[in-house]
């Protein structure tokens, strides 16, 4: 996904976005910079959060694709808000909350006069097809989360709002992959294949359109 918005909100319907963009494009793996799913005005309730990713996962059509859509605020009580991505496959749905708070998680905290509620899972590695991937959100690679897990992954994934690889923290094993979907204001992503402990190949995407970059990763999936 092209990063084009600002760090606080969408502007657009992201729900209907990601469904246009998955169903169009047809991936293997669909990633949303970090945000997508938050307008900038309030959180979503638990139920609204599951709500959006049941409605994803209703409206692709190809359901073995592998997606997370981006991050959502939300709140289960009134006391904290999360940042959490979905990661939506084969009909089922597990989060993964940021665990570093930033300046922009603490500004929307302070702003709708909750705590920012960190997540406990250091980095989350999910098993798709075959092949290990390796999610992070933002800060969480910065500071290098899911290297504490000591685990190498096909597939490295950071959904973000302004963040630089960390080369220290790149979990991709030797011929793997790192993908950066950063969705800050003139920010860029940045597909990486990793050739040796310290060298990368930059990757460029092969098509997309005015919101959406498509990557061709050297990888083969299970059926």
């Amino acid at each position: 996904w092209k990063g084009r918005k600002k760090v606080y909100g969408y502007s657009g319907n992201p729900l209907e976005e990601i469904v246009k963009a998955a169903n169009s494009y047809n991936p293997d793996i669909l990633v949303a910079p970090e945000f997508m799913l938050y307008d900038g005005k309030k959180p979503l309730s638990e139920d609204e959060k599951k709500a959006a990713a049941a409605r994803i996962m209703q409206e692709v059509d190809r359901k073995d694709m592998l997606i997370m859509p981006g991050t959502a605020m939300w709140s289960a009580k009134y006391s904290r808000v999360f940042n959490s991505c979905p990661v939506i496959s084969d009909g089922k749905v597990e989060d993964y909350s940021k665990g570093m708070r930033t300046d922009e998680d603490g500004v929307i905290a302070d702003n709708l006069d909750l705590y920012f509620g960190t997540g406990i899972e250091r980095g989350k590695i999910i098993k798709w097809k075959g092949l290990d991937i390796g999610l992070e959100i933002c800060a969480d690679h910065k500071v290098g989360r899911l290297l504490d897990a000591g685990r190498r992954v096909d597939i490295h994934i950071v959904t973000a709002s302004g963040m630089d690889h960390e080369p220290k923290n790149d979990c991709s094993r030797i011929g793997g992959d790192f993908v950066l979907c950063d969705g800050f204001e003139g920010r860029r992503n940045e597909v990486l294949q990793k050739k040796s402990i310290d060298e990368f190949e930059l990757l460029y995407p092969v098509r997309g359109g005015s919101s959406v970059e498509i990557y061709s990763l050297p990888l083969e999936v299970e059926d």
